[in-house]
């Protein structure tokens, strides 16, 4: 069952790419339009993460909504890429101290919750930005973080 459900995932990001939704080039064509751009960021609990590679019912229970709402997003034009995130044993902090780089596990700050992934949206506002958070499967169930990017400098 793992294994159907990441070749689900595969295919929707798969999908995207062979749109351009995910190409660089793509990406830098739609953005010269002057549309604002937003990214959501995703916050899980281990517990709902875990039911990603869960067996049978459970792990497809998880990923059909997710599935469906970056099939929407894909489908409206709004979706500029994404990416499920590891949990928070993955992160890496990298500062320079005294000339020296300092590798730090963990993110800045741990908690209940942890960022999961993350969806790049170019749409015509921050309330439009803010109706896709709203749409995030697990957002009864957590946070997700709505954050704009800087806009592009013209030329």
């Amino acid at each position: 069952m793992k294994s159907v459900l990441w070749t689900v995932l595969a295919g929707v990001v798969l999908g995207l790419a062979g749109m351009g939704a995910l190409r660089g080039a793509a990406v830098s064509e739609v953005a010269l339009q002057g549309k604002p751009q937003y990214t959501l960021f995703v916050f899980e609990t281990m517990e709902e993460y875990e039911k990603r590679t869960a067996p049978s019912d459970v792990g497809m229970a998880y990923w059909g909504p997710w599935v469906a709402f970056m099939e929407e997003m894909k489908g409206s034009g709004v979706l500029l890429g994404g990416m499920p995130l590891k949990p928070e044993e993955s992160v890496r902090q990298v500062r320079i101290r005294d000339g020296e780089t300092v590798v730090t596990n963990g993110p800045i700050v741990s908690q209940d919750a942890f960022l999961s992934g993350y969806f790049m949206l170019e749409v015509e506002s921050e309330a439009e930005a803010l109706k896709w958070a709203a749409k995030v499967p697990n957002v009864g169930q957590s946070v997700v973080e709505v954050r704009a990017g800087f806009p592009k400098p013209a030329g």
